[in-house]
């Protein structure tokens, strides 16, 4: 495993380049059109690709991937290896080209709940990975879920059951336990499950500040197991947030948001996503009619007097309306 550098030594300190790359995104040292590796597709043909100022094209680390071509990377071991659009470094992704232990400078710190993988088609998604620090929750992995982009996921932590995995306290403070999921994982692995936290919408109780400061909410429940077990999570919200639907104060609708089943993660703080009976969905902030006294009110959550809790989905449970 070789990583390619020309020093001044060689006679070739700088090389032409077809174009330029930024990090997180496939580059090429060879104008070739022919893979060296049989059922591998290039993803540079015909060019030589090169890195942004902030990475370099990393060569060797992944054998789905042509030798002469890369990945616009980073390698660190601190933050002050890294910057620009990649200022966190996220420890012990990788082996380095001497079979050290080495990280991968990245976007941000993704944690529990925190959204993972592809920022754009373009990019691989490596800068932003679960976050593998002593103070993260270990085991994230990078899992995709109903409601999240294509090609994204949520970090959320493997466990078993023979030894404890998941946190007595997840976020905000909610209990979790590991909820087997046989279908994922064979029985030569070392987990059994995926870590599930304790929340609802109703009102919403996932009160952590997100990755980005932007709250969370309660995602699922999701089912990946035929013998039933669910998935429920907090979650990060995202940013460009969808407008809120409205609704009177027996719970009809009076103007729809727009569909947020494809992107749950976009309805605001303290919103979730309502299915509409249609196949798509509506941001709106679900709510108690019997709350107890640390959960908010509609009134207190939608800034007005006149809200109340339209009880639709059962008689003590529904959506914020009225205001």
């Amino acid at each position: 495993m070789r990583r390619h550098r020309f020093g001044p030594e060689s006679g070739a300190a700088k090389i032409c380049l077809d174009r330029v790359a930024q990090y997180d995104e496939p580059c090429g040292l060879a104008r070739s059109f022919d893979s060296r590796l049989p059922d591998v597709e290039l993803d540079t043909p015909g060019e030589i690709v090169g890195c942004d100022p902030w990475s370099a094209c990393l060569t060797g680390f992944f054998t789905d991937q042509n030798p002469d071509e890369g990945v616009c990377l980073a390698l660190c071991h601190t933050d002050s290896d890294c910057g620009g659009p990649t200022p966190y470094c996220n420890p012990d992704v990788f082996a380095d080209y001497d079979g050290q232990p080495v990280g991968i400078c990245s976007t941000g710190k993704y944690g529990q709940g925190a959204l993972c993988g592809k920022g754009t088609p373009t990019k691989l998604g490596l800068t932003s990975r679960c976050d593998t620090a002593p103070d993260a929750h270990p085991n994230l992995r990078c899992i995709h879920t109903p409601g999240v982009p294509e090609g994204k996921g949520t970090c959320i932590p493997r466990c078993n059951t023979t030894t404890e995995l998941c946190r007595p306290a997840g976020p905000s403070g909610l209990p979790q336990t590991c909820v087997p999921f046989p279908e994922i994982y064979g029985p030569e692995s070392d987990f059994v499950g995926l870590c599930s936290v304790t929340c609802d919408n109703l009102p919403d109780s996932c009160e952590g500040p997100g990755t980005h400061g932007l709250g969370q909410f309660c995602a699922g429940p999701f089912s990946y197991s035929e013998v039933g077990n669910s998935l429920t999570f907090c979650a990060d919200r995202s940013a460009s947030p969808w407008n809120l639907a409205t609704y009177d104060s027996s719970g009809q609708v009076i103007r729809q948001s727009l569909d947020c089943s494809e992107d749950e993660t976009r309805c605001p703080e303290p919103s979730f996503c309502v299915d509409d009976g249609a196949g798509g969905g509506m941001c709106a902030i679900g709510c108690s009619t019997t709350p107890e006294a640390t959960e908010p009110t509609c009134a207190e959550m939608m800034g007005s007097a006149t809200a109340v809790c339209a009880p639709i989905f059962s008689a003590t449970t529904g959506v914020c309306g009225g205001a």
